[in-house]
């Protein structure tokens, strides 16, 4: 027995120091919001995807003042995509998942691993790009923490269309469940998730949207609340599924395209008549920056059009409204001297030749700016606080008690 016992003992010790080398890979494998949306699962969606492909827009979009564009939306789970082949399929927008927060308890955030591959694949194939995060969060605080997270991984992308939030509930087995969902939010508690993840969004520069399903608008957030926050709706149906405003309709999870092996997510962009992508444009990577660190601030142009009109287009210059509080460097960098806050002003000069005397140029000037924010570090968590290493342990025994049990069965096994 005591041979039994000593060999029981080794065995946990051992999985209890495997479980803290492999968990953080394991929890962001089995924690993936996407990998059980309940949206996604046609088979046990409220909606159904239209067998015959014929979708009836709203009258509003119809008769003139909008163009109907398609759209996809991919992740890591549509594996490696062909972007020179689904722009020759006529696509021109797509929206990429940059990243997510796990739906269990610890809530980790993570950053979707075929994000830097296809966004810079779909660039280069000519698509105008737009990206999302799939929220699990739990309160503002965290929210806030997916948008800045969110802007550390799109730094230096040149995007063209809206940071959506995704707001959405995960699924297992066809019920509802995670962290988010758990937390039994009240539609105003919700829609100000919404609110601080989008003007976060904002201010560093960026578009913002929310993405929800008519069941979340409807019973789960207060939209009044939302303002003027532009809504992407998931509605699997041939017709859309809610009264209310909105830009976008994805209307299938089980859309194809070229270049894209199995079922892809597909919307109706409803883009108004007059709307103009700005012709020049500037990020920010973050909108709060620590004293003593660093940031990024990122200027894009289409310089190709104005060089195709003969234009002289200059180098994109910075400025700092105080720079005792932030400097921004001719390279975009940007560091936190003193708690405070900054504009921070990026500038570029166009030459446009002058029809009526050949040879001049009158200047355009284009500027953008960001409010940003110096503020002190807050001091983390102390990692040997026992609290910690408990709800460590736990969630570790929690994971592998019943490989444990089956070891521990199969040892006694042998010992009989």
């Amino acid at each position: 027995m005591r041979k039994f016992f000593r060999k029981a003992l080794c065995l946990t010790l051992s999985l209890i120091m495997l479980c803290g080398a492999l968990a953080p890979a394991v929890f962001a494998a089995i924690d993936d919001p996407l990998d059980g949306r309940l949206e996604k699962n046609i088979a046990k969606s409220a909606n159904s995807v239209q067998e015959d492909d014929e979708y009836h827009h709203a009258e509003k979009f119809l008769g003139g003042g909008y163009t109907i564009a398609e759209v996809i939306d991919v992740s890591s789970h549509n594996g490696t995509i062909n972007w020179s082949a689904v722009a020759a399929s006529g696509i021109k927008y797509a929206i990429i998942r940059a990243g997510w927060r796990g739906y269990g308890d610890a809530g980790t955030l993570n950053t979707d691993s075929m994000f830097a591959e296809n966004v810079r694949g779909a660039i280069a194939a000519g698509i105008n790009v737009g990206v999302y995060f799939y929220t699990q969060a739990t309160n503002n605080k965290e929210a806030i923490a997916e948008a800045e997270y969110t802007l550390g991984i799109i730094s230096g992308y040149d995007l063209k269309l809206p940071v959506a939030y995704d707001c959405e509930f995960a699924s297992s087995g066809g019920h509802y469940t995670g962290r988010f969902y758990e937390a039994n939010l009240t539609p105003y508690q919700i829609a100000s998730m919404c609110n601080a993840f989008c003007e976060r969004i904002k201010a560093a520069g960026y578009d913002a949207m929310v993405y929800a399903n008519p069941y979340m608008l409807t019973s789960k957030i207060n939209v009044a609340s939302l303002g003027s926050t532009p809504i992407w709706l998931a509605s699997y149906s041939d017709t859309a599924k809610w009264d209310g405003d909105y830009v976008m309709w994805q209307y299938t999870g089980k859309g194809t395209c070229d270049g894209i092996s199995g079922s892809v997510d597909r919307s109706f962009y409803y883009i108004k008549e007059g709307t103009k992508i700005d012709d020049f444009r500037i990020h920010s990577s973050k909108t709060t920056v620590y004293l003593g660190e660093t940031g990024q601030v990122s200027a894009f142009l289409d310089r190709d059009y104005y060089t195709s009109l003969g234009c002289k287009v200059s180098d994109v210059t910075w400025t700092s409204s105080d720079e005792t509080v932030m400097t921004v460097a001719s390279d975009g960098t940007i560091t936190a001297i003193a708690t405070g806050s900054a504009t921070i002003t990026g500038t570029v000069t166009v030459s446009v030749p002058n029809p009526d005397a050949p040879g001049t140029y009158a200047d355009m000037v284009l500027t953008k700016y960001l409010n940003l924010s110096a503020t002190e570090k807050p001091v983390d968590p102390d990692p040997s606080d026992a609290g910690n290493i408990l709800e460590m342990i736990l969630n570790l025994f929690m994971m592998f008690a019943k490989l444990i049990a089956r070891l521990f069965s199969a040892i006694a096994g042998s010992a009989d």
